[in-house]
């Protein structure tokens, strides 16, 4: 099932296709633990196919369009 906000990342043309592919991976992962998406850019990178720096700059534009939201652990 598909949330609004997964339907609207999607439709988001202003997005480049990895960050929205990003946004998937971090969905999937969140969802399948429950407890959240704690996995590094290098991680990510593999995923995607993506260089750890473009994740970065892919999440930062996730959360600069308000689809994504990041908690740090301390």
């Amino acid at each position: 099932m598909l949330t609004e906000t997964r339907k609207a990342v999607r439709a988001d043309s202003d997005l480049p296709p990895a960050a929205r592919l990003l946004f998937e991976e971090i969905w999937e992962m969140h969802h399948a633990t429950e407890d959240g998406c704690f996995a590094g850019d290098d991680y990510l990178a593999d995923q995607i196919g993506a260089a750890p720096s473009s994740v970065r700059r892919y999440r930062r534009q996730l959360r600069d369009a308000g689809y994504l939201s990041e908690q740090r652990s301390g």
